[in-house]
């Protein structure tokens, strides 16, 4: 399996059996708290917000009072409006000297709170029966034809009747600062019995120093936006907010009084608010950035959602950590089965018994296991190897060589002297005996390249005659391999293969051509014909057999036997490659290492 396969399984369940039952109730818990804290939190900012705007309501209708009050006044006092009017009547041909002392005490209390409201810059008191004249602040009786404020009476006469009050902006020429812009408040005067209008009284606050009100009003940040609209949505006032905002249409439309309304406008979320003031027609609207007035609970889910990552970074780190080191137990069980099944598993084991968790334990288990069972494999792989050495060694008992060359030798004999010289009988039991001796030899295993040929020139002399001329048999070894050492018998199997499965069925003579070749420190030995060949599925079992060293059949026999002693001579990396084609002939290669001593012939200590 992929190490890195491996390691993302062991997180996966690390992550899961161990993180996740801990994270999820502890982000639920978190989630939960969040939820509650932030809503009570925003309900709390909505509750001081709307109270912050009833207190600036309030702050703002403490300056337009002054109407009111005298309002109030003047209809709850039916003699103080009828001694007005006979003044406002008389104004013309002259206030009698009686008639103005007590005009003038009505007028001191009527105007004794207005000198103290430092915002209101002038009061007008107006009944319909007094013709041009009128009561002011400064000059107490006034004639609207000679004043130099009089605009404001085309507004009352041309407001509608059922219009109790209402404001307007307007421009006054002042001496002294030039136009003003002027924020004129009226308030129509009814009779005490019959509620018919017979007057007006007319409010003058500068805009300036209501639009400063509000400025100072504000937060110091200037977060907030006040500013106040009569009943059309006709901005009258502000704050520098205001002022620099440019339309604010859109806001006053979604205003709503008594709740908070959030409103997107010119890319920004506005929360806005809307309170009347005391003054009739009048409304004071306010507007802050959603970012600023839920400042707080924002901040508290980004406080939170980074908790939440930083939780999460650090229980995926635990779990990579735990995954990284499990992962590297099993990589190294791994190994130190791989180092054992190389011979090498007694220094892994050894190293591995200073760990104290539970891999350590398995791998010192799994190793010591392995070994006992590969000790026990090569003994019982000795026993049946000495079982083999005794049988042979009976049967060559058995059969004394010196008797068996002997009796060929009588026999060869005998057959040259029944044709009077030598004939292919006497050179079959020629060449039989020299392959006889040469595989009964007790000697060593390992020869030369040289003696080996010589032994498969005898074996293919025989297999001539046998089958006369349907193949030819050709050896291409350079003379400088010849001194290499091979195992006894190494090319007999195959020649024999070439024979059985090249020639036998073929019409016309086959080329048997044995070749050698060095690559580096590996010998290259080939034995290819040009016979019958063999199918593509054929060709694929016979490599299965040969990396399996399975049959189920004597077929190929010798073949698979020779990739097993190959094998076990030469180690697992070395043995026999076969290809072939369907009427195309066999090639079958032996690649064993150069110089490499063979069992038996390595040098003795």
């Amino acid at each position: 399996m992929n190490p890195r396969t491996l390691k993302y399984r062991f997180f996966l369940r690390t992550y899961a059996r161990m993180i996740l039952p801990i994270l999820i109730p502890v982000l639920c818990f978190a989630f939960i708290t969040w939820s509650v804290a932030v809503r009570s939190l925003n309900h709390q900012i909505d509750q001081d917000y709307a109270a912050r705007v009833e207190g600036w309501s309030d702050t703002i209708g403490a300056v337009t009072d002054e109407m009111e009050r005298l309002n109030l006044n003047l209809s709850t006092s039916p003699s103080v409006t009828r001694k007005l009017r006979s003044v406002m009547r008389s104004a013309e041909s002259g206030v009698a000297a009686e008639e103005y002392e007590t005009f003038s005490a009505i007028m001191d209390m009527i105007y004794s709170s207005f000198v103290s409201n430092l915002y209101v810059d002038s009061l007008y008191i107006y009944f319909d029966a007094g013709g041009y004249y009128f009561l002011n602040s400064d000059n107490a009786i006034a004639d609207m034809r000679y004043y130099a404020d009089a605009g404001w009476v085309e507004l009352y006469r041309n407001a509608p009747a059922g219009r109790d009050a209402w404001a307007q902006l307007r421009t006054v020429e002042s001496g002294e600062d030039g136009a003003v812009r002027m924020l004129t408040l009226f308030r129509r005067l009814y009779s005490g019995s019959g509620m018919e209008s017979q007057g007006v009284l007319v409010l003058n606050i500068p805009q300036q120093r209501l639009n400063r009100l509000l400025t100072q009003m504000g937060d110091e940040d200037e977060a907030d936006m006040l500013y106040v609209v009569n009943e059309e949505g006709t901005p009258l006032f502000g704050d520098e907010a205001f002022e620099a905002y440019g339309d604010t249409a859109l806001l006053t439309a979604q205003a709503v009084e008594g709740a908070n309304v959030r409103v997107q406008s010119g890319g920004t979320e506005y929360v806005v608010r809307r309170h009347a003031l005391s003054s009739k027609g009048l409304w004071l609207i306010a507007a802050v950035p959603a970012s600023h007035l839920y400042a707080a609970p924002d901040r508290l889910s980004l406080l939170l959602m980074l908790v939440i990552i930083v939780a999460v970074i650090v229980c995926a780190q635990v779990a990579y950590s735990c995954a990284r080191r499990d992962a590297a137990s099993i990589e190294q069980i791994m190994d130190s089965i791989e180092r054992a099944r190389n011979g090498q598993a007694a220094q892994q084991a050894g190293q591995a018994r200073g760990r104290q968790d539970a891999y350590g334990y398995i791998l010192n288990s799994v190793v010591d296991a392995f070994l006992q069972k590969d000790f026990l494999s090569v003994q019982l792989a000795e026993r049946r190897q000495h079982e083999k050495v005794l049988e042979l060694t009976a049967l060559r008992a058995q059969l004394n060589p010196h008797f068996l060359f002997n009796t060929m030798e009588t026999i060869k004999w005998k057959a040259v002297a029944l044709t009077g010289g030598e004939n292919p009988a006497s050179d079959m039991i020629e060449n039989l005996a020299q392959i006889l001796r040469y595989a009964l030899d007790a000697g060593e295993d390992g020869v030369t390249l040289r003696e080996e040929l010589e032994i498969c020139g005898c074996y293919m002399a025989i297999q001539r005659v046998r089958y006369r001329e349907s193949f030819s048999y050709e050896v291409d070894v350079p003379e400088a391999m010849m001194e290499e050492r091979v195992m006894k018998l190494l090319f007999q199997p195959l020649l024999e293969n070439s024979i059985y499965h090249g020639v036998k069925g073929k019409t016309t003579p086959t080329r048997i051509r044995l070749r050698a070749r060095r690559d580096d420190d590996v010998l290259s030995l080939t034995v290819e014909d040009d016979g019958l060949g063999m199918s593509a599925q054929s060709l694929e079992k016979v490599r299965e057999r040969l990396r399996t060293g399975y049959t189920r059949s004597g077929e190929h026999i010798g073949l698979y036997n020779t990739n097993k002693r190959i094998a076990l001579v030469y180690g697992e990396g070395y043995g026999i490659r076969i290809d072939s084609g369907e009427g195309k002939g066999t090639r079958v290669e032996i690649r064993i290492p150069s110089g490499w001593p063979v069992r038996g012939d390595a040098p003795q200590n």
